[in-house]
C-alpha cells in the first residue's frame, strides 16, 4: 500500500491549422538545420538542457514534463517510460519538430536547492525557451503532461504560441486532488488536511507520518506554497487559442472528470477521451491492469490514439 501510495503523490505534486499569430515576426535566416542537444541560458542564469529533434522550420512542439525530478523523456527514479521521446520521434518521423527538456534541478539542467524551487519559476523557464525559439519556428505549440499543463497553460497565455496540447491535466489546486487521492485511506486525509494549512498559512510542518513524507517535507513547502495559490480552471481558461485537451480511461492519478472540467472552461478547445491509455500515455489492456506495469517499463508502446490525436490536432 506504502509504493502505491507513494506513487501517486509523487506524480501529483512535483504534481483547421494553428491559429494566426498576433504579431508580425522578422525573417531570420534558420539557426537549425539538423536535431542536437541544446543548452539553453534563461534569464536568472539557469541553464537548460534539451534535445532538440529537427524535422523543419515549421512547427515546434515544446514537451513539458510532469512533476518531481521527471526528466526530458518522462522519466525520474521512479519512473521509467520514455514516453516523450517515443512521442517525439513519431512527431519527427510526421515532419514536425520538437523540443524536450531537463527542467531546473533535473538531469542536465542546472540544479538548486529543492527549498529554493518556486512553480513560478517553471513556467519563466518555459517562457524563455519559447522566446528563444519564436524567431526559428513559424509556429510554437506548448504540450503539457501531468503538472506540466498547469506550467503550460500560463506560459502558454504568450501571443507566441499558437496552440496548447494538455495531457492528463488537474482541473482543481493540488491540495484538493491529493486529498481527493487520499480518500481510499481516511486516516490520512486529517493529518494531510493539517499540512496543507500549515503551508498555505506559512507555519512549519509539524510532525509527518512516513506515508506522508514524500510529500510534506520542509524543502519542499515553499514550492507547494506557490503552486497552491493557482486554480488550474482559472489559468486554463485565459488561453485564446487552439487547445487539444486529453486524458485516458486508465488513468489511476488523473480521471477523465479532470479533462472534462478544463473542457468547459476552454473558448476553443477540443476534448479527446482516449480508451486503454493510462497516466503513462502507453496502450494498456482492456481492463486497465497492467497501468502499473507501464510506469516502468519504457518498452511498451504509445497509446495508437493519442498519437492520432496529437498529429491530427497539429496539422488540420
Amino acid at each position: 500500500m506504502k509504493d502505491h501510495i507513494i506513487i501517486l503523490l509523487l506524480a501529483a505534486i512535483a504534481l483547421g491549422s494553428c491559429s494566426q499569430k498576433a504579431y508580425v515576426k522578422e525573417f531570420v535566416p534558420p539557426r537549425f538545420s539538423e536535431s542536437k542537444e541544446l543548452i539553453i541560458e534563461t534569464e536568472d542564469s539557469i541553464f537548460i538542457s534539451g534535445d532538440l529533434e529537427y524535422a523543419n522550420n515549421d512547427k515546434l512542439v515544446i514537451f513539458i514534463a510532469g512533476s518531481g525530478p521527471t526528466d526530458r523523456n518522462c522519466n525520474n527514479g521512479g519512473l521509467n517510460t520514455d514516453a516523450f521521446k517515443m512521442l517525439a520521434t513519431y512527431l519527427y518521423d510526421n515532419n514536425i519538430s520538437s523540443f524536450r527538456f531537463d527542467k531546473r534541478s533535473v538531469g542536465k539542467s542546472t540544479s538548486i536547492a529543492e527549498s529554493d524551487v518556486d512553480f513560478h519559476s517553471f513556467v519563466s523557464d518555459v517562457s524563455d525557451l519559447i522566446n528563444y525559439f519564436d524567431s526559428d519556428f513559424e509556429d510554437i505549440i506548448l504540450l503539457g503532461h501531468s503538472e506540466g499543463v498547469l506550467i503550460g497553460s500560463m506560459a502558454g497565455q504568450s501571443p507566441k504560441v499558437s496552440s496548447f496540447i494538455a495531457v492528463s491535466g488537474i482541473s482543481k489546486s493540488l491540495d484538493k486532488v491529493v486529498l481527493d487521492q487520499l480518500a481510499k485511506y481516511p486516516k490520512l486525509v486529517p493529518l494531510a488536511e493539517k499540512h496543507f494549512e500549515e503551508i498555505k498559512t506559512g507555519q512549519s510542518l509539524s510532525e509527518v507520518t512516513p506515508l506522508l513524507q514524500s510529500l510534506f517535507r520542509p524543502s519542499i513547502a515553499p514550492f507547494l506554497k506557490s503552486v497552491l495559490q493557482i486554480n488550474p480552471i482559472d489559468e486554463i481558461a485565459k488561453l485564446d487559442k487552439p487547445v487539444l485537451i486529453l486524458n485516458g480511461t486508465c488513468d489511476l492519478q488523473v480521471t477523465p472528470d479532470h479533462a472534462t472540467a478544463l473542457h468547459e472552461v476552454t473558448k476553443n478547445s477540443q476534448l479527446v477521451i482516449i480508451e486503454n491509455m493510462g497516466h503513462a500515455m502507453k496502450e494498456l489492456q482492456n481492463d486497465c491492469g497492467n497501468a502499473i506495469d507501464a510506469y516502468s517499463k519504457p518498452e511498451m508502446e504509445l497509446n495508437t490514439k493519442i498519437k492520432t490525436a496529437v498529429i491530427e490536432f497539429l496539422n488540420r
